[in-house]
This record gives structure tokens, sequence and C-alpha cells, in this order.
């Protein structure tokens, strides 16, 4: 099962917020075409990524997109599942975004690296 990021949330482009979330814990997006047709569309400023798995491709799918570029917000909309975000990810979202102004990081989320 895929994440509306990765389906529908193209077709609804004043969306506020785009999810990674697909009812599974540590889901991995794999669509990165999908996703970033999404990015090219929406006009998104958050990104839910609670209890994903987000890879630097993912990243690289959003970094020079609309969405990419105004990115405001990488979190997590509950943040009661653990989340991994890669290290690499991690420094890709932050170079890669430059309206990014808040990383929610909870202490469980580097591949259960604390803070």
């Amino acid at each position: 099962q895929w994440t509306p990021a990765e389906t529908g949330a193209r077709h609804f482009p004043r969306l506020k917020a785009l999810s990674f979330r697909n009812g599974w814990l540590e889901y991995q997006p794999t669509r990165l075409d999908a996703i970033r047709a999404t990015a090219l569309v929406t006009n998104a400023t958050k990104m839910d990524v609670d209890g994903c798995n987000i890879t630097f491709e993912v990243i690289q799918a959003l970094v020079g997109t609309p969405f990419g570029d105004r990115l405001e917000r990488l979190g997590f909309s509950e943040g009661t599942s653990p989340t991994r975000l890669e290290p690499d990810a991690l420094l890709a979202a932050v170079l890669g975004f430059p309206c990014l102004r808040a990383l929610a990081i909870p202490g469980f989320m580097v591949y259960g690296h604390s803070f």
C-alpha cells in the first residue's frame, strides 16, 4: 500500500502537507517518480513522515521541485511512531530545502541514535 504522496495527492494541489504515511510502521516510500510528480504540482509546505523510513533518494526526488523549494516543515503529525531519517537524507534536506525552518527530530529517530 502506497502513501498519499505516491498516489492521489497530486490531484489535490491545495493540500497543506504531503503525507508519506501509509499506516504501516517504518514504511519506505519507493515510487520516486510519483513523489516527484506530486511535488511539481502541490502547494504544500509541510512534509509528514511520522512512522516512515525516509531515504536519501526520497529527499532527492523532492529537491529542486516547487514543493522542495517551498518546504518549511519536515516533521511528524503526531510523533508517536518510530521514524527513520537516514543521515544522508537529513543532510540532503538541510541543503536542498532553502525554506526549511522546522525540523522535528524525536530522540528515537535516526536509526536508534539519540540526540
